[in-house]
């Protein structure tokens, strides 16, 4: 078991007094880059803070609620807490204040309930999985894994010197040529690099088959990492999420983190051109819900596979005696104060995948709830 594992047991574990905040916000370099992630979070807490009191927290449990919102919103303030991260998850209560970094986050929500949300936690780290980071130049290799928000340098390999002192018959310095030599030499070099990169292939491939990961970055210092690419099994060309620039010597868990969170978060364009195709076969065969109301009605029937959602979207609802989940008054209904952040949540328990987006193609074709269905009723 991970320590992100361990941790979420721990939380799951722990008795709770008074409320629980819960926070997921994603932090990719859109958000950064305009900030609007502060004002995401600032929109959040209002609308998590609304109501408590008709949900069955005392006044003075409401205030408690607001103080503990302050103080992670404190955290979200300070950059330096949010280094090396592509989102966060945040759970705060009562002598408690845990902080799961993750390389890649696609929802935000705050909520405030009796116990931490951790669903969507543990969602992603699995759908995210294990990645491998290879930074590898002509003379050497660092082969780091990354699980959850654990950096773990696994490998670190040194190809041989093998023309340090010079060669046989060689007149002159030691390690010189004349100039004649230098074609030789020249591909001496090369035959040199690519053997090194051959072995560190054939490293990566017996860390995949020992421990299996879902993705793998090259790193390297160069601008073409494809002479090294071009080295690499079958089965880690189809898990490659792309290629960065590293220096090996200054590498550093925060900067390889980052890497991880941006080549994924520029992965999701792919993941949402593919989710487009996908929702057009399936709605030719009757297999997806449009709407809201259509979708609480399929997940309320265990039919929602991958639930899509419009990023900010949220409405007011209830949650019916029954279990489902009603924009309109049912009768011995709870209001809720997000109806799609429950449904996100319901979703997240019957093991669908749930995907936030902002993408006008898909959204016209889902509606701001959609989803694709595993079998009609």
């Amino acid at each position: 078991m991970s320590k992100t594992a361990e941790r979420i047991q721990a939380l799951l574990e722990r008795e709770y007094e008074g409320p629980v905040v819960s926070l997921y916000l994603k932090l990719g370099p859109h958000e950064r880059s305009t900030g609007s992630y502060k004002v995401t979070l600032k929109t959040l807490a209002k609308k998590a803070l609304e109501g408590l009191e008709d949900r069955g927290f005392s006044r003075k449990e409401a205030e408690e609620a607001e103080r503990l919102i302050e103080k992670v919103k404190a955290f979200v303030d300070n950059p330096d807490n949010l280094e090396g991260c592509g989102g966060i998850a945040v759970f705060a209560a009562k002598d408690l204040f845990e902080v799961f970094k993750l390389p890649y986050a696609y929802m935000d929500r705050l909520v405030v309930d009796r116990t931490p949300l951790v669903r969507g936690l543990v969602a992603m780290v699995k759908e995210l999985g294990a990645a491998v980071y290879a930074a590898v130049d002509g003379r050497r290799a660092r082969i780091f894994r990354v699980e959850d928000e654990e950096v773990q340098e696994v490998a670190d390999i040194t190809a041989p010197e093998t023309w340090e002192k010079g060669r046989p018959g060689v007149i002159g310095k030691p390690g010189a040529l004349p100039h004649t030599y230098a074609p030789e030499f020249s591909r001496l070099i090369k035959s040199e690099k690519h053997r090194h990169f051959k072995r560190v292939a054939d490293e990566l491939f017996e860390i995949y088959k020992s421990d299996p990961f879902h993705w793998l970055v090259v790193a390297g210092p160069g601008e073409d990492p494809s002479e090294f690419v071009n080295h690499l099994h079958p089965f880690l060309l189809e898990r490659l999420l792309g290629t960065v620039k590293a220096d090996l010597k200054s590498l550093k868990p925060h900067k390889i983190l980052r890497d991880l969170s941006e080549l994924l978060e520029a992965k999701k364009a792919q993941w949402e051109e593919e989710l487009i195709r996908e929702f057009r076969r399936k709605a030719e065969e009757g297999l997806v819900s449009v709407g809201l109301k259509a979708t609480l009605r399929a997940l309320y029937m265990g039919q929602v596979r991958t639930l899509i959602v419009k990023r900010g979207y949220w409405v007011p609802g209830f949650r019916c005696p029954d279990g489902s989940l009603s924009v309109e008054p049912c009768e011995g209904g709870v209001q809720v104060p997000d109806v799609v952040d429950d449904a996100i949540e319901q979703a997240l328990g019957l093991g669908s995948e749930v995907f936030i987006t902002s993408n006008e193609e898909l959204l016209s074709l889902s509606g701001e709830v959609g989803a694709i269905l595993r079998f009609k009723v």
